[in-house]
C-alpha cells in the first residue's frame, strides 16, 4: 500500500519487498532502448535520441525534408529556417523569420511568432510563442505562453 501524495519506484519499493518476502525476482536482457525520463534533461535528452536515430522511431506526419516531418494543417511563414530533425504536430504555425532548430518536438497547435528562436526544444500541446523570444533546451507543458522578447529555458548537459 502506498501512502496519498508519496511517490513509489520499482527499484526502491517492489523489487525490495519482493526479495525480503522471499519471492523470486527475474529478469530478462533486452537490447531495447530504454531511459528513466524523471528529470528534464533525461526527458529532452529522449527526444534527441529518438529523433537522431539512436532509437526505432518513425515520426507522425509528411515529410518535408529530410528529417523534418509537419502534421496536418501545418502553416510555415516566409523566410522560415527548419532545422532537422523537427517534428511538427498538426496544426502547428510558424511565422515569418522564426527558426526552429532540431533535435526538437513541437506539438499539436503550437504557435511561434516572427523572428522566434528555438534551439533543441520539445513544446507540448497548445505553446503559443511570442515573437522575439528565444528558448533553447527546454520542455514546456500544455497550453503554456511565453511571452515577447523573452529569453527562458537554459537545462545544461
Amino acid at each position: 500500500h502506498i501512502p496519498n501524495g508519496q511517490y513509489y519506484m520499482f527499484e526502491q519499493g517492489l523489487f525490495p519487498d519482493l526479495l525480503e518476502k522471499g519471492l523470486p525476482v527475474y529478469c530478462y536482457k533486452s537490447p531495447a532502448y530504454w531511459m528513466d525520463i524523471g528529470t528534464p534533461k533525461n526527458y529532452l535528452q529522449l527526444h534527441y535520441d529518438l529523433l537522431l536515430g539512436n532509437s526505432v522511431f518513425q515520426p507522425a506526419g509528411d515529410l518535408l525534408g529530410l528529417g523534418i516531418w509537419a502534421g496536418e494543417g501545418c502553416l510555415i511563414g516566409q523566410d522560415v529556417e527548419l532545422r532537422p530533425p523537427l517534428v511538427l504536430g498538426d496544426g502547428c504555425s510558424v511565422a515569418t523569420g522564426a527558426r526552429v532548430l532540431g533535435p526538437a518536438v513541437l506539438g499539436a497547435n503550437c504557435t511561434i511568432g516572427e523572428r522566434a528562436v528555438l534551439d533543441k526544444v520539445v513544446l507540448w500541446d497548445g505553446v503559443h510563442v511570442e515573437a522575439d523570444t528565444s528558448l533553447s533546451r527546454c520542455v514546456l507543458a500544455k497550453d503554456v505562453w511565453i511571452g515577447f522578447g523573452s529569453n527562458i529555458c537554459r537545462v545544461h548537459f
